[in-house]
């Protein structure tokens, strides 16, 4: 029997990311081509978007501008790096193609480029996720945390409503909080 470079890479990220902490060794259900929105675990009414393509953690309801409830909602697509994981694209027709990405482990939403492209092999990295158990709650699969494929112990993480891609002690609360994300239905769906 061979083993994939795609089950190889899930089980190292899960090792690196579960590793010594007693979660579960598997990873959440990664559906794909939904509309999606990311509650922030420890500021309910906030939730993950993109504003001049940098990305914040903002309070968005039903009752905000169509803007903001179309900048928070995001479709989930398979991962771009061909290891797996999960993509995140805009859901704003205007943006087609756009995704979420970090860069300088500052998460924006960038422009996938061209085939062809020298900058597409790291940009498919960079915007490619493994979700994993929420770190602030493992009990419910829609409590998730996102690691990246290409730095395997950082998580996308909302210091100051900032997301930023960044290592969290499991020992402080506040970390295991700002790293966990409640998945749910997006404002705007398909």
């Amino acid at each position: 029997m061979s083993i994939s470079r795609r089950s190889l890479l899930q089980v190292s990220v899960a090792s690196a990311v579960m590793g010594g902490i007693g979660a579960p060794a598997e990873a959440p259900a990664q559906p794909v081509d939904i509309s999606t929105r990311f509650r922030s675990w420890n500021y309910r009414d906030r939730f993950v978007r993109h504003r001049n393509f940098q990305v914040e953690l903002d309070p968005v309801s039903y009752s905000s501008s169509e803007l903001d409830q179309l900048d928070a909602t995001f479709l989930v697509r398979e991962g771009l790096e061909p290891y797996g994981g999960v993509s995140f694209e805009a859901r704003n027709p205007n943006l087609k193609g756009y995704f979420l990405r970090h860069q300088d482990f500052r998460l924006v939403l960038h422009k996938r480029p061209p085939s062809g492209s020298p900058e597409l092999a790291l940009f498919r990295k960079d915007a490619t996720w493994q979700r994993v158990p929420g770190r602030a709650d493992r009990s419910n699969p829609d409590y998730q945390s996102f690691v990246s494929v290409n730095f395997p112990r950082r998580f996308i993480r909302h210091p100051n409503f900032h997301l930023f891609l960044d290592e969290i002690d499991e020992a402080k609360q506040l970390d295991r909080d700002d790293a966990t994300f409640i998945v749910e239905k997006g404002f705007k769906p398909l």
